[in-house]
């Protein structure tokens, strides 16, 4: 019988030369906090919502933290037979609190969903580091532009030379698109349940207006 969480229909395991053609263990490892964030905002709408029992969530949440301290701290590290971030989370849950209650922890949601919103959250923490080490120079590229208002140069578009333009909107243009960058890293997955269902609620209400003012005119 096969020990993997997915694994309850398969008769024995996995052979191991896939393990290392499926494990995202890799890559994985650099959002483990991302992947906890995540986890818990789910579980705490899980428990006010009553879809779990309270003292679950509030089990699985202090576990989890537990977990993301740890990790910080270097006193666990994921397993590579646990393919990836989300399995080895869920697996070490369920070690922690046995399934009735680690099983729980995603209820309603699925991996797609995870593995979104750890990208965007990742990518986000990573864009605002950028952003920090960027300013210092940003500000420096405006200083010096600050005199040079009626100056030319070049631009480039796919690395060649375009159109002339301003020294000055430079440092501008790049703290726009940074903040850009990272408004679009805060927004909710478009794939997760809660966005899914909120755009199903907008389109069935949009139909039954339709079909009412059509009545109304037949």
């Amino acid at each position: 019988m096969s020990t993997k969480l997915w694994g309850g229909r398969f008769s024995k395991e996995v052979d191991a030369s896939i393990t290392g053609w499926t494990e995202s263990v890799t890559i994985d490892s650099k959002m483990v906090v991302e992947d906890i964030w995540g986890s818990m905002a789910h579980v705490s709408m899980l428990g006010v919502k009553g879809i779990i029992p309270p003292k679950d969530a509030a089990a699985i949440l202090s576990k989890l933290l537990e977990f993301q301290d740890g990790y910080v701290a270097g006193s666990w590290q994921l397993q590579l037979e646990r393919e990836d971030v989300h399995m080895n989370v869920e697996a070490r849950l369920i070690d922690a609190l046995s399934i009735d209650i680690g099983g729980k922890m995603h209820t309603g949601r699925s991996r797609n969903d995870q593995v979104v919103l750890d990208s965007k959250l990742y990518t986000r923490r990573r864009l605002l580091e950028l952003r920090e080490r960027l300013l210092p120079v940003i500000e420096t590229l405006l200083e010096r532009a600050g005199g040079m208002t009626e100056d030319v140069m070049s631009s480039y578009t796919h690395v060649q030379h375009a159109q002339p333009i301003s020294r000055l909107p430079i440092g501008c243009r790049t703290t726009q698109r940074s903040s850009c960058a990272i408004s679009t890293g805060s927004r909710e997955p478009t794939t997760s349940p809660m966005r899914i269902r909120s755009v199903l609620v907008r389109s069935l209400a949009r139909r039954s207006r339709s079909t009412a003012s059509l009545r109304k005119t037949s």
